[in-house]
């Protein structure tokens, strides 16, 4: 199995998740997409400020603005399927770092805490090129990758990020002077229909509609999949194949979960490690490659600027449990009981 941890300028995406959620995932093969209803912005999954404009006096309606307006909303919330990831905006190769992993997304402890169960889930740690992939595959669905862009007015098209226009996907009734993607034509919207409209209005404006978010939600360093249904559906479950590369399991993650977790990954040849954070430092430790608990994590530093006889600090085993090492004037290493 491969040491997805070490490789050098791999493009991965980090899914956190529960202990029980990740199980379901590793045994079924799937990542699963979810309407935008589930996400937790109350901007995507409860309200979306439609707005319906006539080009012609004669065509403005008289009567249901808001049964229009809502089923628009509704199409939205039921046709577009998300699965979310943090990724790293920075790709390098930190393997001449002293704390390789402290710049990447799997340290994230906010991250940790809001959607891997306060530290007791996991990680799941995807290829990001192979994943987009997979999902390329999917037959009859428009599909959409990339990061999420954050900005203070969420609602207003800005040009110089806006969406680019696909000749394929052309959009025959586009006004230049309108830039506000929640502006529905009620002309073509009634000679269409709310389904052919809808399909050609979140292709055109899906930059704007599915990644877009307030400036809040910034540190999360999102990364979108989605899929723009032509049918109503809760979710898509995504064969992700090869994709999956690596799991991580949390500071917390219990004996039971974490036994049943590595089980599932050894028999599919998935690597496995545990995250643990003691003195400020960061370790991940292989699971799969040990059934002794007697291999230790010596991922130490301190200064060398002033005379010393000896250094005494706290280093891990597999286990998680803590021994203290000694280091002398020397550099030899010593184990304290």
């Amino acid at each position: 199995m491969e040491d997805i941890l070490n490789q050098k300028d791999i493009d991965l995406l980090y899914h956190f998740t529960k202990a029980d959620t990740a199980k379901v995932i590793l045994e079924s093969g799937n990542i699963r997409l979810s309407q935008l209803r589930k996400v937790n912005d109350p901007k995507e999954a409860l309200s979306w400020p439609y707005k319906l404009f006539c080009s012609e006096p004669k065509n403005a309606p008289s009567k249901g603005f808001a049964n229009a307006i809502q089923q628009l909303e509704d199409y939205t919330l039921d046709h577009i399927l998300v699965a979310c990831f943090k990724f790293d905006k920075n790709i390098r190769d930190t393997s001449n770092d002293l704390h390789p992993y402290d710049s990447k997304g799997i340290t994230d402890t906010r991250m940790w805490s809001h959607y891997a169960d306060s530290h007791k889930g996991v990680c799941l740690l995807f290829d990001r090129p192979m994943l987009e992939m997979e999902l390329s595959k999917t037959k009859n669905e428009a599909s959409f990758v990339g990061p999420i862009n954050y900005y203070n007015n969420w609602d207003v098209h800005d040009d110089s990020i806006g969406p680019k226009s696909d000749p394929q996907e052309g959009y025959p009734w586009f006004f230049p002077l309108c830039r506000d993607h929640f502006m529905v034509n009620v002309e073509l919207l009634n000679s269409l229909g709310i389904q052919e409209y809808m399909l050609k209005h979140i292709k055109y404006y899906y930059k704007d509609l599915i990644f877009q978010k307030n400036l809040c939600w910034e540190s999360e360093s999102e990364y979108r999949i989605a899929l723009l249904s032509s049918s109503t559906r809760e979710y898509y479950d995504l064969v992700f194949n090869n994709s999956l590369k690596g799991v991580i399991l949390g500071n917390q993650c219990c004996s039971e979960d974490k036994q049943e977790i590595i089980t599932i990954c050894k028999n599919k040849g998935i690597s496995v490690y545990h995250y643990f954070s003691r003195g400020w430092q960061n370790h991940f430790i292989r699971q799969d490659l040990y059934e002794a608990s007697n291999a230790l994590d010596i991922s130490i530093s301190y200064p060398v600027d002033f005379p010393y006889y000896s250094v005494y600090m706290r280093i891990i085993s597999t286990t998680g449990e803590d021994h203290i090492i000694s280091v002398d004037e020397t550099g030899a290493l010593t184990l304290r009981e």
